[in-house]
């Protein structure tokens, strides 16, 4: 039972790593910002990961035709904490954590996904 917890991780951090790659490069490439780069890469793919993205356009798409009050970060907040939460995954959490800080300190959303990446690739590289 273990393994396939630690196969669906290991597949999940791959299909995480692909996402904040192609985030990283629509957004470093100045095309679009980080909701609209989330719904991009949702729409091109169908997985755990995926599905759990469009849930989250979805979820601030509904908020948006609500006329919710509430500010947008804190609606983009309870969001990728919804996703994380969905998806119960360490690396899935770390990454949703890493979008909320850089957000709501307002640091560089790229070098967030960038730094992301690194430790990605990192921890890939050495399962």
């Amino acid at each position: 039972m273990q393994n396939l917890q630690n196969d669906r991780d290991r597949e999940i951090t791959k299909s995480l790593l692909g996402a904040v790659d192609f985030l990283s490069d629509t957004i470093g490439a100045g095309w679009v910002g980080f909701d609209f780069s989330i719904k991009e890469y949702a729409d091109r793919l169908d997985d755990d990961l995926s599905s759990a993205f469009r849930e989250y356009t979805n979820a601030l798409k509904a908020a948006g035709e609500k006329g919710e009050t509430h500010p947008k970060e804190k609606i983009r907040r309870a969001a990728l904490l919804d996703l994380a939460s969905r998806m119960n995954n360490p690396d899935v959490t770390l990454f949703v954590n890493a979008i909320i800080h850089a957000q709501e300190n307002s640091l560089n959303i790229y070098q967030t996904l960038r730094s992301q990446s690194r430790e990605l690739h990192e921890k890939l590289s050495s399962m």
